[in-house]
C-alpha cells in the first residue's frame, strides 16, 4: 500500500480512537453514587469503661447476746434492713427455780442483717455472735491510673441497670499496681464481683453525627452534600461511641453529612441522596 495514502487513514483512526476515550472519562465522571445523609444534632454524649468490681459493705457489728442462754428462733431474715434495738431474735432462759421466758437479743446498730444460722436449742453465751449486721453496700473497683483524672466524685457509675455516684476516690495511685480505688453506692449482694460501666468523660449540648458519617484514621473527616456535590470536610472530634461521635470543629449544625455510601466517596463526586 501507498505510504502517502497510509498517513490520512491513520489520522482518521487516531482521532476516532481519542473521541471514544473521551467519551468514556466523560461518562465515568457523570458517575452518580447513592447515599443516606443526615443531619448533625444537639445533645449529649459519654464516654465510659467497663472494669471488674466486687459490692462491699461497711464494716459488719456482730449481734451478740447479753446473757447466755438457749437458741430459740430469728425474728428477722437475710438481708433485712434493721433498726437500733430491734429484736433479732430470742433465746430460752429457763434456769431451776426461774420461770421460763423469751429473752429478746436486740441489734446494736442499723444497718442489714446477716444471720450466722445459729440452730434452735443451741446454748450461746455473750461472747458468741448470732447474726452480723452491715451498713451500706459499696461497688469497689481498682481503676487503671490513666483514668485517674478523668473520674471524679460525683460522676456515674451502672450496674446491671443500676446507677450510682461515686463517693469516695483514693487521692493516689497504688505503687504496686498503678491503680486506685473508687467506691459508689450500689446495692447487691455483698461479695459479688460485677461488671461497672463507669463514665470516665461526658459533653453535653455538643454537636454530633452518626459515626459512621466519620472516616479516616489519623485525620478525621465526613462529607458534605451541598447541591448533589460530595466534599470532604477536616473535622476534629471528641467523645465518640458505637453511635454517635462528638465534633469539636469543622461543622456546622445546618450542613448535611453522608452517614452511608461514603466510604468510596472522594471530593467532588456527584451524589444522588436516596431513603
Amino acid at each position: 500500500m501507498d505510504v502517502k495514502k497510509l498517513i490520512p487513514l491513520l489520522v482518521v483512526l487516531m482521532i476516532s480512537q481519542g473521541c471514544r476515550r473521551g467519551r468514556v472519562v466523560e461518562a465515568q465522571e457523570e458517575k452518580v453514587v447513592p447515599v443516606r445523609v443526615a443531619l448533625p444534632r444537639t445533645g449529649s454524649i459519654e464516654e465510659s469503661i467497663t472494669l471488674s468490681g466486687m459490692i462491699s459493705a461497711d464494716p459488719l457489728t456482730p449481734v451478740l447476746p447479753d446473757v447466755p442462754g438457749k437458741f430459740i428462733r430469728y425474728t428477722v431474715s437475710e438481708g433485712q434492713r434493721v433498726r437500733k434495738g430491734q429484736v433479732v431474735a430470742y433465746l430460752d432462759r429457763k434456769m431451776p427455780g426461774m420461770e421460763y421466758r423469751e429473752y429478746p437479743v436486740e441489734a446494736p446498730v442499723s444497718g442489714r442483717i446477716h444471720l450466722l444460722n445459729i440452730p434452735s436449742g443451741q446454748m450461746v453465751s455473750p461472747q458468741t455472735p448470732i447474726a452480723q449486721i452491715y451498713g451500706r453496700t459499696y461497688l469497689q473497683v481498682k481503676v487503671p491510673g490513666i483514668y485517674f483524672r478523668s473520674i471524679r466524685t460525683g460522676d456515674a457509675v451502672r450496674v446491671d441497670g443500676r446507677e450510682g455516684r461515686i463517693y469516695y476516690r483514693s487521692s493516689i495511685l497504688d505503687p504496686m499496681t498503678s491503680t486506685f480505688e473508687i467506691r459508689a453506692g450500689i446495692d447487691g449482694i455483698v461479695g459479688q464481683m460485677v461488671d461497672a460501666e463507669i463514665v470516665v468523660r461526658r459533653s453535653d449540648s455538643a454537636l454530633l453525627v452518626p459515626t459512621s458519617a466519620v472516616v479516616g484514621v489519623e485525620t478525621k473527616s465526613v462529607f458534605v452534600v451541598k447541591d448533589g456535590i460530595a466534599r470532604r470536610r477536616v473535622v476534629k472530634v471528641g467523645i465518640s461511641n458505637e453511635d454517635w461521635t462528638e465534633i469539636l470543629d469543622g461543622l456546622s449544625p445546618d450542613d448535611t453529612v453522608v452517614v452511608l455510601g461514603n466510604r468510596n466517596l472522594v471530593d467532588g463526586m456527584k451524589v444522588r441522596v436516596v431513603q
